[in-house]
């Protein structure tokens, strides 16, 4: 059962497809925009996730404060798209019933992306479909058909970890790209990996090493109660969903508030008996909200 508002959803995915297209309306014609795509659970999405892609953001535009260099010979980009694609039900299902934890649907994942990368137009949800490779060809295919002046490179973006589970820079080339975000404990292992296998370095740029942040800490952070560890994971939009889903009242009005760049806060006393208090409804899928929707039925 999903607890977002179908209708909010929509007009959240509405206001994020004109934001991207308001973005790529502005670049010049016969202009490279770079792609950068990436699959997961995102059960739920944290931000590290979100961070991910704004370091790659940085470095195909070679942005000040960009964490790596450019790799030589990379191409200029006029703009940057990310575009998040979520793994199915079934597999979420069989990955945190194995932790004893709950999963949360598709529908919910998807709507807690969108509140979380709300206020970056240049980021947001595949809506095009659902699982790795159709969902990016679907994407990109939108975006090619939408602005054919403009020529889009697709970069797949994956952690460390799974990149090493799987080697994958050994299937990375001209017309496979890829973006590997460090992770701590694995980011060696990439870069001994990419050496050995000689594969160009702006085929397979290795990013920046990023904070451990895992969905399976904000599950457990959350199944406690504990805001203070949810919000040094999550954004307060997600940590609010995560906290009334598990039967917390949700985030006090004062860390809702708070920007998830600079979290503060307390663990929260146990629940009272009886639901949790409705939550106010999304009214500007533009912005970040600190509330998620009241449950719906289906």
């Amino acid at each position: 059962m999903a607890r977002c508002c179908a209708a909010a959803a929509a007009a959240a995915a509405e206001a994020a497809r004109q934001d991207v297209e308001a973005l790529l309306a502005r670049v010049p014609p016969r202009s490279r925009v770079a792609v950068v795509s990436m699959l997961g659970s995102l059960c739920p999405v944290t931000l590290a996730h979100v961070r991910a892609f704004d370091e790659a953001r940085r470095l195909l535009l070679a942005e000040p404060g960009a964490a790596v260099e450019r790799p030589p010979r990379l191409e200029e980009f006029a703009e940057c798209v990310g575009l998040v694609r979520l793994n199915p039900d079934g597999h979420v299902a069989k990955k945190t019933s194995q932790k004893g934890q709950r999963a949360i649907c598709l529908e919910d994942r998807a709507q807690l992306v969108r509140l979380a990368v709300s206020g970056r137009p240049w980021l947001l949800y595949d809506e095009s479909g659902r699982g790795a490779a159709r969902a990016s060809a679907q994407g990109l295919a939108l975006l090619r058909s939408r602005f054919p002046n403009v020529t889009f490179v697709h970069f797949d973006m994956n952690g460390a970890d799974d990149v090493a589970k799987y080697r994958k820079w050994a299937s990375a080339g001209p017309n496979n790209r890829m973006i590997t975000m460090g992770r701590p404990g694995f980011t060696e292992r990439v870069q001994a990996g990419i050496a050995r296998a000689g594969v160009e370095p702006k085929h397979c740029i290795l990013g920046p090493e990023l904070p451990d942040i895992s969905s399976t800490a904000a599950r457990d952070a959350s199944a406690a109660g504990d805001v203070k560890a949810l919000l040094q994971l999550l954004h307060p939009a997600v940590a609010e969903y995560l906290l009334q889903r598990d039967g917390w009242p949700g985030l006090p009005e004062a860390e809702a508030e708070e920007s998830p760049d600079t979290p503060t806060g307390s663990s929260l006393t146990a629940p009272e008996d009886g639901p949790p208090p409705a939550a106010s409804p999304l009214e500007e899928p533009q912005a970040a909200r600190r509330r998620w929707q009241a449950p719906q039925s289906r």
